[in-house]
């Protein structure tokens, strides 16, 4: 549709257009806001074409934030849309988040990053998702306030589908097509593409890949 189509839609529906032009505007009031506290925080960001903020969404930390493009932050129709945001926190300087192109969050997403998290394109995220990779304390007892724990980098594939109130912990590997079932705890093993997994702690429950 060229500019003056647009133009004469609009007059035909101008409560509809002006409200399209006052959601466009929020829109992106809401990603300079992001980006502006972001980088007064320390944090580097790098945001691709297309990233829509809906829900309210912090990005904090002296590490690196990369968010592809056309990815979603938020859904209205959700739940818990304005009870809850999403955080992306990359913790120290050498932490890294990178959710690829095209990741469709639901509301409350959590990652906290002290080495490496990675989210594949074509995700699909269910509500309140938490991802750590590293324990946040250390193990033993005289540790636990002078240490950030053992880290191990976290790595989600393409096209998984998470469910809701799902925690994936350090060290998790989601192989390309998984999907994790709802309320699961994945702590730290390695699953293969096409594999369907859920539980506490989660494991395999069956294949995608149907036998010949």
């Amino acid at each position: 549709m060229n500019v003056r189509s647009k133009f004469l839609k609009a007059l035909k529906h101008p409560i509809r257009a002006s409200t399209l032009v006052i959601r466009r505007i929020k829109l992106s009031l809401s990603w300079l806001t992001i980006l502006v506290v972001a980088k007064l925080g320390g944090t580097t960001v790098e945001i691709g074409k297309g990233v829509r903020f809906y829900q309210k969404t912090r990005i904090t930390g002296k590490g690196s934030v990369v968010i592809g493009n056309n990815t979603t932050f938020g859904i209205p129709a959700g739940g818990r849309f304005k009870s809850t945001y999403c955080e992306l926190q990359a913790r120290y300087k050498d932490a890294r988040i990178k959710i690829g192109e095209n990741v469709a969050i639901n509301n409350g997403l959590t990652i906290i990053s002290a080495a490496s998290v990675e989210i594949g394109d074509d995700t699909l995220i269910g509500r309140e998702l938490q991802i750590s990779d590293h324990d946040g304390h250390g193990i033993l007892p005289d540790e636990r306030r002078v240490s950030k724990g053992k880290l191990k980098p976290v790595t989600i594939g393409k096209n998984v589908w998470i469910g809701n109130n799902v925690t994936i912990l350090k060290g998790s590997v989601i192989g390309d097509n998984c999907i994790i079932g709802a309320c699961s705890v994945v702590t730290g093993k390695c699953f293969a593409e096409n594999t369907v997994l859920a539980g506490n702690p989660a494991k395999e429950i069956s294949s995608l890949i149907r036998n010949a």
